[in-house]
């Protein structure tokens, strides 16, 4: 493969006048097909495929720009639009106050929540270095962007497999504390955090010590499966509860959009400060916009309004109880084999499991195996105390059949009665 792309290098280096568009096409797609096929993707949260139709109104407005609000008025009213639906779902107390945006993804979400966060735990003049508290589960992003914005984490290792530490939680807030960050869905197992105890909890604190502390729910996986799954609906998670300032939610997940397309919600303008929020007056008129990110296509946050027109709640519903009955045939299939235990709640539509037993090969070998047959089956260690627990993950999604499921069941069990058959004795 590195002889081949050296040599792509090399005929683009010759062609200085460039080439006709159709060799152009050939050869780039010729390089592209020695990709995996991300239908056995197992471990991608990921939309891979919209329908038809979403595909010509994403090629026809890839070239609007998103910015140029005034240039292009009813790409900006559908916007928000999808805002106020995404409102909704989220219970958010007041209509009037919705404030939020699209993003590239969850992780600029990420960036500008905890911005939101330190410049509000400014404006209160505490004193000290700036805190966030998260549990050892949370997104790398976090890291990374704590770390761009020079914010201290206090990290509160996971001791235990499903169970959310929240003593450890409480025992780490101070007057320093910028905020909580409570996941609905983990990525290494499902996992949902415990947010009304979380809530609760900081009720009591903020009250006893006249603080302020809030929380940023990081929804990206489950932000479009609660709504909509019918033993998830009711429980509060979102802007039900007073505490929770912001929530993120990846629309290229369950929200069923290529990628990257996230969503952050505020509470309320309040709970963003106004010095965060710029206006520029470019090309005609003036344009608001508190992103990282300036100049970005229009075409995801239209596909986003095609699927909630589309789909609808019915359809989202329908999607969601789908992937949640797949992925309890997959868990009950996956714990029969005998040499797998399954160790996600299967809260969402998320499949982590182990070894038994420690097999008598690596567990590369076995991935490695399941990749000749196309399988991309992701493992890896917990975090926290559980580091020296290994996982393997598949991820259900809606493109995910019960045929699919079958084969990749036969297809586990058969290599795995090679490896140990070829280790034997």
């Amino acid at each position: 493969m590195a002889k081949t792309n050296t040599l792509l290098f090399e005929m683009i280096k010759m062609l200085p006048d460039g080439m006709p568009a159709y060799q152009a096409f050939e050869l780039i797609s010729g390089e592209l097909k020695k990709d995996g096929l991300p239908k056995y993707d197992l471990g991608s949260y990921t939309t891979i495929e919209m329908p038809k139709e979403a595909k010509l109104l994403i090629q026809e407005t890839l070239g609007k720009n998103l910015i140029n609000q005034n240039e292009y008025q009813q790409t900006t009213k559908i916007h928000q639009q999808v805002l106020k639906i995404i409102g909704n779902l989220l219970h958010i107390p007041n209509q009037e106050e919705l404030y939020g945006s699209s993003t590239t993804g969850s992780s600029e979400a990420i960036f500008m929540a905890l911005l939101a966060a330190k410049w509000r735990w400014n404006a209160m003049g505490r004193k000290g270095e700036p805190n966030i508290i998260l549990c050892s589960n949370a997104h790398i992003s976090w890291y990374k962007c704590a770390r761009f914005l020079d914010i201290k984490i206090k990290e509160i290792a996971l001791t235990a497999i499903n169970t959310y530490p929240i003593k450890a939680v409480e025992n780490a807030l101070d007057e320093s504390t910028i905020g909580v960050v409570a996941i609905l869905g983990c990525t290494y197992l499902g996992y949902c955090d415990p947010i009304v105890e979380i809530d609760n909890m900081l009720s009591n604190i903020n009250k006893v010590n006249k603080w302020d502390i809030g929380i940023h729910v990081d929804a990206a996986i489950g932000g479009f499966i609660y709504p909509f799954a019918q033993e998830l609906k009711e429980i509060e998670w979102d802007f039900k509860l007073p505490n929770v300032k912001s929530i993120n939610l990846s629309g290229h997940k369950y929200g069923l959009v290529y990628p990257g397309i996230g969503w952050l919600i505020f509470r309320d303008k309040q709970s963003f400060p106004k010095g965060l929020n710029v206006t520029s007056a470019y090309l005609s008129g003036e344009s608001e916009s508190f992103t990282v990110s300036f100049s970005r296509s229009s075409a995801l946050i239209v596909a986003q309004q095609f699927c909630f027109m589309h789909y609808g709640i019915k359809g989202y519903g329908e999607m969601v109880e789908n992937c949640l009955w797949n992925a309890s045939i997959l868990s009950e299939a996956l714990q029969k084999t005998g040499f797998l235990d399954v160790v996600s709640m299967n809260t969402l539509p998320v499949v982590a499991f182990k070894f038994k037993e420690a097999p008598p090969f690596k567990i590369r070998a076995f991935t490695k195996l399941l990749r000749e047959r196309e399988w991309m089956l992701p493992q890896y260690q917990l975090s926290g105390e559980l580091k020296a627990i290994t996982v393997m993950r598949v991820v259900v999604r809606q493109d995910m059949s019960l045929t699919q499921i079958t084969q990749l069941i036969n297809d586990i069990v058969e290599c795995y009665k090679i490896l140990k058959d070829d280790n034997a004795g």
